[in-house]
């Protein structure tokens, strides 16, 4: 017999050994295997389409699972609370800045070390990259640009309207290419790309590997923010309205959703599907910098208390444009 089990990037892979937690894919929930409310469920039919394993508890936390309420309650708490993990884990991962992030323009820099998860060549995820306190203060900056000179808008592709909203900064996207004023939406120029995202983007390249001069010159000049409800999709596409092939670096907050990886010639397979969860970081460049890729699923209901979101997934992407005025 083989069972499906995840491993810490989110990926399945087939075992003859069970694993030692249980998990609900669709809910993002782990527990023991003894479980009296997944065995409830279990018993009810429905449940095994969506249920997986884990090899230990550790890896059930790594690919963005939470603990179950019912048989793990004080893990739950803990996690509800957002103090610390199981016993055994790397607290780093859990940390609060207690500097406020205002403090000088931006959150500061960054979160401790993390280990990246390579997802392809030149494709690069590392789980909790940012803390609660700084997605909240971001949900607050997108607020503050959802309110500037150009508002939110769905673009319109095609002749289409996109699922999802965007607002930008630096210059603004339009179907396909990039201005410095909205002639799409209302002709005003749009917010200047803060320097604080210049660092984070730095960070980011650092913390997936990047060599320092890599780092040094990346000088990201636009970010797509875009805002998904529950029922938002991106179709697969390639980011190639750049003149740049700098890397991409991409923010979660809020809702999980499922993030398709593909390949750089087509739409079609190969390709793989990870779960992004609040706070994730994604970079891809290099070989993968003109991979399709796309959303195919948002999870209602699972963006974390004290993210600064109740409903809904924001994604940033940073980018270089290579171009001038």
């Amino acid at each position: 017999m083989s069972y499906r089990l995840l491993d810490a990037s989110g990926r399945t892979y087939a075992s003859a050994v069970r694993g030692a937690w249980g998990g609900h894919r669709r809910s993002r929930i782990y527990g023991r295997l003894d479980c009296p409310s997944a065995l409830r469920a279990i018993a009810r039919g429905g449940y095994a389409a969506q249920r997986v394993f884990f090899a230990d508890e550790r890896t059930a936390v790594a690919a963005g699972f939470r603990p179950c309420a019912v048989c793990c309650p004080d893990r739950y708490a803990a996690w509800k609370a957002g103090a610390r993990p199981p016993d055994g884990h790397d607290e780093r991962r859990w940390t609060v800045v207690a500097r406020p992030p205002e403090a000088d323009g931006g959150p500061t820099l960054f979160p401790p070390d993390r280990r990246p998860v390579t997802l392809a060549p030149g494709a690069h995820l590392v789980r909790g990259w940012l803390d609660l306190r700084q997605q909240e203060w971001i949900v607050r900056r997108f607020r503050e640009w959802t309110a500037g000179p150009v508002p939110i808008r769905a673009a319109t592709v095609r002749g289409h309207p996109m699922s999802v909203r965007t607002v930008c900064l630096g210059w603004h996207w339009q179907p396909y290419r990039y201005t410095r004023v909205a002639t799409d939406v209302n002709g005003a120029r749009v917010l200047p790309f803060p320097d604080w995202l210049v660092r984070a983007g730095r960070r980011a390249l650092a913390d997936t590997g990047h060599d320092a001069g890599e780092v040094a010159r990346y000088t990201p000049d636009t970010a797509l923010v875009n805002f998904y409800d529950a029922a938002a999709r991106m179709g697969m596409h390639q980011d190639k309205d750049e003149v740049s092939r700098a890397p991409v670096v991409s923010l979660s907050i809020g809702d999980t959703c499922t993030f398709r990886l593909g390949n750089t010639e087509n739409r079609n397979r190969p390709y793989t599907d990870v779960t992004l969860e609040s706070g994730d970081l994604v970079v891809f460049g290099g070989p993968s910098r003109l991979a399709f890729h796309g959303v195919t699923a948002v999870h209602a209901g699972t963006a974390p208390p004290g993210c600064g979101l109740d409903a809904g997934r924001i994604n940033l992407t940073l980018r270089e444009t290579g171009l001038t005025d």
